[in-house]
């Protein structure tokens, strides 16, 4: 395999060169053109292969050895992979559900861009179209929709989950190297949970709205085919599958037009920052 210099990204590059070094080879021997690269006697040409054979048994080897694994989670926080290499230290040490702290979470676009829709979500679906969401949500808009002037109600009814693509997760990968393959190796079938608790005031030809909204992470870390081994260490107790857990709450407050016939639009919901809960 020849990786071109376009994709080859200083994190990439250190993360070969890491486990190149493992495995005591010098990494300049497989750079085309090095005066370091192995040349096959017979032919004169370049040779990059450690021999098929060789790369097989090593790697059933390794598929294996729980020290290989934690030799590929050192690799990971020499490159700045920490999340990765904290979940699989979590994984290895069988040491169960892991709280991750959301001021870290807040460091990943994936996670930012959810948010992000799950705001959205609150504030079109949440106030805009009457027929979304359980038979809750549905009735408390009803109730909203017949609020006089000057009238108050508290709508707790606003569940929304935001389940991250693998499109969106690649992109994110793509777009941000380091952190997105972090977040990757890390979260995998990312989603993110928000359940509301608002305040609505009919004010003139306007909703007052504020309160809160509350985040909440709880993910699976396991492994399914085509990581057997991982999943076997799992079963036969040299490993624990875990969860994830974060949380967090943003205040809100804003504004939702409603017209004569008390249809509701243009919503102006202000989501402050986020803090621990």
């Amino acid at each position: 395999m020849v990786i071109p210099r376009s994709v080859l990204t200083p994190q990439l590059a250190q993360l070969i060169a890491a486990e190149v070094y493992r495995r005591g080879i010098d990494p300049k021997q497989l750079v085309v053109g090095s005066r370091r690269a192995s040349i096959n006697p017979a032919t004169g040409a370049e040779e990059f292969g450690f021999g098929a054979s060789l790369m097989w048994d090593n790697f059933k080897k390794a598929v294996n050895d729980p020290g290989a694994y934690r030799d590929l989670s050192k690799i990971g926080r020499a490159v700045g992979l920490d999340l990765a290499a904290d979940h699989l230290d979590q994984f290895l040490d069988k040491k169960g559900d892991l709280r991750v702290d959301p001021s870290r979470l807040q460091g990943y676009p994936v996670v930012r861009d959810s948010d992000v829709r799950i705001q959205n979500n609150f504030a079109n679906e949440g106030f805009v179209n009457e027929n979304s969401g359980s038979a809750e949500e549905r009735e408390q808009k009803r109730q909203m929709k017949n609020l006089e002037d000057g009238q108050s109600m508290r709508y707790d009814s606003l569940n929304f989950f935001d389940g991250v693509k693998g499109s969106e997760r690649a992109k994110s990968a793509i777009s941000n190297p380091l952190s997105g393959l972090d977040a990757e190796l890390s979260l995998g079938g990312f989603g993110l949970g928000a359940k509301g608790d608002l305040n609505v005031t009919r004010n003139g030809n306007k909703f007052d709205v504020s309160g809160r909204v509350d985040y909440t992470v709880d993910d699976p870390y396991n492994f399914e085919w085509p990581y057997t081994p991982l999943a076997k260490m799992n079963d036969d107790g040299r490993a624990g599958n875990f969860r994830t857990r974060s949380s967090w709450s943003r205040d809100v407050i804003g504004t939702v037009d409603v017209d004569a016939n008390n249809v509701r639009s243009n919503p102006q919901l202000k989501f402050g920052r986020f803090y621990n809960r």
